[in-house]
């Protein structure tokens, strides 16, 4: 499933033009291209699920490129980040960020930022890996 989402989204890539390169331009991007929620959880139990998720459904390697999941948490502040690129020979294109953020010590703000895919379909899915504990990569 994760080679058809990866596909789809190449082709997407073709007919629109690149992405924005780095976390920053994917989240200036703005509210359209965001999706958030809050979790019943811990900013860390909600930073790994997301992170294996991700990497489970959008790591892989193609021809001349990897798609890539990076995660960078942040203990000091409450954070964690997790990034979805294609990396290759053209350079790094970033198509997704998540941020994930403390609210009390047991919950968490999760805000999702997307390039080019459907903001709301894959904010859903997110959603669903989180709160349900589903294993679905979506399609």
């Amino acid at each position: 499933m994760s080679k058809y989402i990866v596909s789809s989204m190449l082709l997407t890539l073709l007919l629109q033009g690149c992405a924005p390169t780095t976390a920053g331009g994917v989240r200036a991007l703005g509210e359209k291209n965001s999706y958030s929620f809050v979790a019943p959880e811990n900013y860390q139990a909600v930073y790994r699920k997301v992170l294996r998720q991700e990497r489970k459904c959008f790591e892989t390697g193609l021809i001349t490129a990897q798609m890539m999941v990076q995660g960078d948490l942040y203990t000091d502040i409450k954070s964690g980040t997790i990034s979805v690129s294609l990396q290759g020979g053209f350079g790094v294109d970033t198509y997704q960020v998540v941020d994930i953020s403390d609210i009390n010590g047991k919950q968490s703000k999760i805000v999702a930022h997307y390039a080019l895919w459907s903001t709301q379909k894959f904010g859903k899915l997110l959603k669903e890996w989180v709160l349900e504990n589903s294993e679905e990569c979506g399609g």
